[in-house]
């Protein structure tokens, strides 16, 4: 979108199991943010974000894939949306919590199975800060009683 120099890449529905590598002729647009649309595929790891292209990307939507984990070396740092849902996510670490409070990243982090005990408690506080755009709040559920 050459009138908010937005490159989007939609790859939704496609079953991905990694994150696509773009190709050579993509430098031209150095200027340009990217979003990625990789909703409803197989990916189970962010690995493929340290290609160069992807220090651009501002909005990445993955639900509906296989994520487990999120460690906060994978997320670019010019992300501004990140859109987890219905992904295989249990808990986020103390140290990923830390990263996204100091960044205005928008969220979505519902129907994923959430662990709901003692160790998620910075994870319940961090749902809890008023100016967290956290989009979906009320569709974050415990998968189970916890210990």
């Amino acid at each position: 979108r050459p009138h908010d120099e937005m490159f989007i890449v939609d790859c939704s529905f496609n079953d991905k199991k990694e994150i696509p590598m773009p190709g050579k002729d993509i430098y031209n647009l150095k200027n340009y943010s990217v979003t990625l649309n990789l909703m409803n595929n197989s990916i189970a790891n962010f690995d493929g974000l340290y290609h160069p292209f992807y220090t651009k990307l501002a909005n990445l939507t993955i639900p509906y894939n296989k994520i487990s984990h999120i460690n906060e070396s994978d997320l670019p740092d010019n992300l501004k949306v990140l859109d987890v849902r219905g992904n295989n996510l249990t808990f986020l670490s103390a140290t990923t919590l830390d990263y996204l409070n100091v960044t205005d990243m928008t969220l979505s982090l519902g129907d994923n199975p959430w662990t709901c005990n003692c160790d998620m408690i910075d994870f319940f506080t961090f749902l809890q800060v008023p100016e967290r755009k956290v989009l979906d709040s009320n569709n974050i559920k415990c998968a189970s009683d916890g210990e």
